[in-house]
């Protein structure tokens, strides 16, 4: 019997977590919650930008697949949304839920910012962690012409 119990708690547990995160509006919360964490960052190694930008990577690194997901997730939201004022309203709703804690951190992101610019390690490490993720980029999605012919039918004409 105690085993039957502690199988439904596990279920419901489970049923909340999945509703939580399946729910709209999930998306932008979440990703407002990424960026938070972004800020907290800027605030907390401000003094260290070294430190910082290390901790920068380290938390893109272990958040960004999440992250993308997230931003997949609500532009397909979105999308679906059938009538235009709606899906409007639902895509201003979710810039501003996302970009709130960027707008409420922007002095601490300033103040990150000019210290990363005044070190010139972090500055340089920065500029190399983004020059190659640039360069990333490029080389996944920018660069193949074969690829771009087959698509060229598909796209409008520029």
């Amino acid at each position: 019997m105690k085993n039957w119990k502690l199988l439904v708690l596990v279920l419901v547990i489970l049923a909340v977590w999945w509703w939580w995160t399946h729910r709209p509006g999930a998306a932008d919360a979440r990703l407002a919650h990424r960026y938070q964490e972004i800020c907290d960052i800027a605030a907390e190694d401000a003094d260290e930008p070294r430190a910082g930008v290390a901790h920068l990577f380290a938390y893109l690194g272990d958040n960004a697949p999440a992250m993308l997901h997230d931003a997949g997730s609500l532009l397909v939201e979105i999308e679906r949304i059938p009538d235009d004022a709606a899906h409007d309203a639902r895509a201003r709703e979710a810039s501003a839920v996302m970009h709130a804690p960027l707008v409420a951190c922007a002095p601490d992101l300033q103040r990150f910012a000019a210290a990363v610019q005044a070190d010139p390690e972090a500055s340089a490490a920065l500029e190399r962690g983004a020059q190659r993720f640039g360069r990333t980029l490029q080389l996944l999605i920018g660069g193949d012409q074969a690829l771009a012919d087959a698509l060229a039918p598909l796209l409008p004409a520029p």
